[in-house]
């Protein structure tokens, strides 16, 4: 209501659109039918396990990463990694996806795209080094000229210098 930007984790999923949700299952159920998978399937069904998840920790994390696996190797993009990168700190922990993303030439394609930056202080931020995340976070506003996004980025900065 404040247009703030109200992240997964933070969505109450009581308000989220039941009837809604269960006809884009079921048009994901009919679009499989003829067993081909495209790169608009994974990307439903990633939505799918988070969408009948009933809370965002019981969300199949596992599941996430299997199929971004599966994005990452048939459909390759800086972004797809990324976004997979998430999801293995969520199985593997942030220490482990922040060694993933430095360790890649894929963060050379992302450099000037904030969600890099932003992610790292978020992985950085659960590792309780704050110093290095909110030098990522201060490099996140640098790149996005969205002011919601710089507002959410303040806030995460906040986290660091308590």
């Amino acid at each position: 209501d404040d247009e703030n930007i109200l992240l997964l984790e933070q969505q109450d999923r009581k308000l989220w659109d039941r009837e809604l949700i269960d006809s884009g299952i079921s048009f994901l159920e009919k679009s499989l039918s003829d067993g081909e998978i495209s790169w608009y399937h994974l990307q439903a069904a990633i939505a799918y396990q988070h969408v009948v998840a009933s809370s965002f920790d019981a969300t199949d994390w596992n599941a996430i990463l299997l199929l971004y696996n599966i994005l990452q190797q048939n459909f390759p993009s800086p972004v797809t990694f990324l976004n997979r990168a998430i999801a293995f700190s969520k199985v593997h922990g942030a220490t482990a996806a922040i060694e993933l993303i430095l360790s890649s030439t894929e963060k050379e394609k992302l450099k000037k795209y904030y969600l890099l930056p932003a992610t790292l202080g978020e992985l950085f931020l659960k590792e309780k080094n704050f110093s290095v995340a909110k030098k990522h976070f201060e490099e996140a506003i640098a790149l996005t000229n969205s002011a919601a996004e710089k507002k959410l980025l303040s806030r995460k900065i906040e986290k660091c210098i308590q």
